[in-house]
């Protein structure tokens, strides 16, 4: 079991990347949502650079996460524009469309999956040895 839930657990964080890592380049605010994560929130920055990374290295990867991250947070973009501090807060106060709720439950989902995976791994079935092989 704890080989399924890891296996989400990678999907999951994967997603999380490289579409924040594609946020930087959304329009007008992609930097300000940088800039205020830095501040607010520790977690979407840590995606977001190591995303920037993961995007910059496959080409086609930063593609879908600049387009994904366009389409889930383009509601926001005037809420942004009008008050830079709430951008955080903006990406997760509302579910406008299906991406942004795709992006949002992604984004709890990582966190989850790495508790249930180590819980998981802590009670998987260990390997049972004998002593009755042995001689003296």
């Amino acid at each position: 079991m704890h080989i399924i839930v890891g296996i989400l657990l990678l999907l999951a964080l994967l997603f999380d990347l490289v579409v924040w890592g594609g946020v930087k380049t959304i329009p007008e605010v992609g930097p300000k949502i940088r800039q205020i994560a830095q501040t607010q929130a520790p977690l979407v920055l840590t995606y977001m650079v190591i995303g920037e990374q993961l995007d910059a290295v496959v080409p086609a990867l930063g593609r879908f996460g600049a387009d994904y991250a366009s389409q889930a947070f383009g509601d926001v973009v005037q809420r942004i524009k009008d008050d830079p501090n709430v951008a955080v807060i903006a990406l997760f106060d509302s579910n406008t469309n299906s991406q942004q709720a795709t992006v949002k439950a992604m984004f709890w989902a990582v966190p989850v999956l790495l508790v249930l995976f180590l819980i998981f791994w802590w009670r998987r079935p260990r390997q049972v040895t004998s002593m009755s092989g042995r001689r003296r």
